[in-house]
């Protein structure tokens, strides 16, 4: 073989390399995307959406995004940009369902609850504690990951013609790491707008 021939041998493997090398692998572009999942106790059917919706402090939208998923065999299951996780919040739309205490709002997961550690499992003396904060805004996730969700349903004596009588909380179970817990306390797990963040 001569010496040209080597040498241009040679430089096509150098180039076939770096070709290699800065090829996206499979695993490299999956890692921009996550899998979050919400195992619910009682919601077959319920419309699930996830909301990135992050305000700035001039109330100036900066993100607002939204997932949608039907619960199936207990499940909620999302494909979601890692980075919207951080901020991300979970609307539940459970059929005849209003939130708790929210007249005929749309019911939101929370989080964590104000005065409770983080990872606690909490009972319904704690969720619907008169005057109760929460916060529905999620700390987000690198990895795939699973919330579990308990809910409570009952019917309440409402004293407004616009009031759903039947009400629903949900919560996680355990309780998980949320963001901006001093800007982002609410008194209600329930919106009649969007589950914004700060």
């Amino acid at each position: 073989m001569s010496r040209g021939v080597t040498v241009r041998h040679a430089v096509s493997l150098v180039c076939s390399a770096m070709l290699l090398v800065g090829a996206p692998t499979p695993a490299r572009a999956a890692s921009a995307l996550v899998t979050v999942r919400l195992v619910f106790d009682s919601c077959a059917g319920c419309r699930v959406t996830a909301m990135h919706g992050i305000l700035g402090a001039d109330n100036r939208i900066i993100d607002d995004r939204t997932w949608t998923v039907t619960v199936r065999s207990g499940v909620a299951s999302f494909r979601v940009p890692t980075k919207a996780t951080v901020g991300m919040a979970f609307t539940v739309a459970d059929g005849r369902y209003g939130a708790w205490q929210g007249g005929n709002a749309m019911p939101v997961i929370g989080l964590a609850y104000e005065g409770s550690a983080r990872g606690s499992k909490l009972g319904t003396s704690v969720v619907r504690k008169r005057g109760q904060r929460a916060n529905w805004c999620w700390a987000g996730t690198t990895t795939s990951a699973t919330i579990v969700v308990h809910s409570l349903r009952t019917t309440e004596k409402t004293t407004m013609a616009y009031e759903n009588p039947r009400q629903v909380s949900f919560w996680a179970y355990p309780t998980v790491a949320t963001w901006h817990n001093a800007t982002n306390w609410h008194g209600g797990m329930g919106t009649q707008d969007r589950p914004w963040c700060r």
